[in-house]
């Protein structure tokens, strides 16, 4: 070979670029190489040192393997994770944003690293064109046991109105009470994500999270607390335009068979039990009324009042025979039926001080302040925020 002048064919090489040009130009400009990437995949690269802190990296480290879990768990982590993303799948082309068309995706998040034992949480962040929730292991586990005390507790078939005999009935209600618990915290993100709260970031960074953080600094975070019930708002508004969609509902009534209540306030109480069960039930520290404005979450007495005056003010414009559901009267019943689920958990201590705080000056004071914080940021979000087309069930939310 030493010595050999190499051949060149040029008009070989001629022919060979001119079809390369011919391929670029034909395709390159009209091709959408975002739609091209595999959400999964870039879920999977945004949880990691390249994209996240030291700390939120060890919160989480990896997007979870469900051929790594029992396999019963997988299967409905599976089945939900394909029902949400085929359903935001559906709604893309209803979503309004200031710039254009938006993919969300959902996806499970791996345990933490050691020493971390658990991190019960959701997050919602941008990366690659992509508007991502992710729901982590820990999470999916507290929210399955509270839904399976809830489901085991005879309070919760006479709150209900149906019947739980049988082992099976009790597995079909588990199996309900899980989809509406952890949808409530998926739509929560999503809320985040369409009030405009993620662009307050840059791509592939964490925006927000479900959790109700009890850390606290000398700092005064009205304004994150405020975002916090802002995404609460919204999550309750999609779950109950969702339960009343006829497939939703008549799902619910179908397999559950309520004979005791009337459909509109079976779905009232069920929604209310599902919302109010994590936010009493969920691990927390012991209520400081001096340190409300510190967490960037609100305590859960506050976050609830939010879910019903919103509630209220949904079934007001869009379904008003739901009103007299939404009622005082309810939410101390949906208090009891799990208090009885769950007897022993040292919540209702929390529950009963952050009750009382609300009901003096100083409380009263926190509350209209956190409304006027809120108030405040919706007019901040401004050109920011997202939007549905209205159909006129509710699915209009551009606040």
């Amino acid at each position: 070979m030493r010595g050999r002048v190499i051949s060149i064919d040029h008009a070989s090489t001629h022919r060979l670029q001119a079809r390369y040009n011919s391929v670029v130009s034909t395709y390159a400009p009209e091709t959408d190489w975002i739609s091209m990437l595999d959400p999964d995949i870039e879920f999977h690269r945004f949880l990691s040192r390249d994209h996240l802190t030291k700390e939120e990296y060890e919160r989480h480290p990896a997007k979870l393997d469900l051929d790594k879990i029992d396999p019963n768990l997988a299967l409905h982590l599976a089945a939900i994770k394909k029902l949400i993303n085929e359903m935001f799948a559906r709604n893309s082309e209803k979503i309004e944003t200031p710039n254009g068309a938006v993919t969300l995706h959902l996806d499970y998040i791996a345990k933490p690293l050691p020493p971390l034992i658990r991190f019960a949480n959701a997050i919602s962040f941008t990366f690659k064109g992509f508007f991502f929730v992710g729901i982590t292991y820990d999470l999916v586990e507290l929210m399955n046991a509270i839904c399976g005390s809830l489901a085991q507790s005879p309070a919760t078939a006479t709150f209900l109105g149906i019947k739980t005999d049988t082992p099976a009935q009790r597995e079909i209600l588990l199996a309900c009470l899980f989809l509406v618990q952890i949808q409530f915290a998926i739509d929560h993100e999503v809320g985040h994500h369409f009030h405009g709260h993620t662009s307050r970031r840059g791509s592939g960074m964490l925006s927000s999270d479900y959790l109700c953080s009890t850390a606290t600094d000398d700092g005064d975070h009205m304004q994150a607390q405020a975002r916090e019930v802002e995404a609460d708002g919204y999550g309750v508004h999609m779950m109950a335009k969702s339960l009343y969609q006829p497939e939703t509902g008549a799902n619910l009534i179908e397999r559950l068979g309520p004979t005791a209540l009337s459909t509109n306030e079976f779905l009232v109480r069920f929604l209310l039990l599902c919302i109010a069960s994590y936010l009493i039930l969920r691990p927390q520290n012991p209520f400081n009324p001096g340190d409300v404005r510190k967490p960037r979450h609100p305590f859960g007495t506050m976050r609830l009042n939010v879910v019903m005056t919103d509630f209220l003010g949904w079934a007001f414009q869009f379904k008003p025979e739901l009103m007299p559901f939404i009622t005082q009267a309810t939410l101390d019943d949906v208090q009891v039926a799990i208090q009885r689920a769950q007897p022993d958990s040292q919540s209702y201590s929390n529950w009963t001080l952050e009750g009382q705080f609300l009901r003096t000056t100083e409380g009263e004071a926190y509350r209209a302040d956190l409304y006027g914080f809120r108030d405040t940021l919706r007019k901040q979000m401004k050109g920011k925020a997202w939007g549905l087309r209205s159909d006129d069930t509710g699915s209009s939310h551009s606040e």
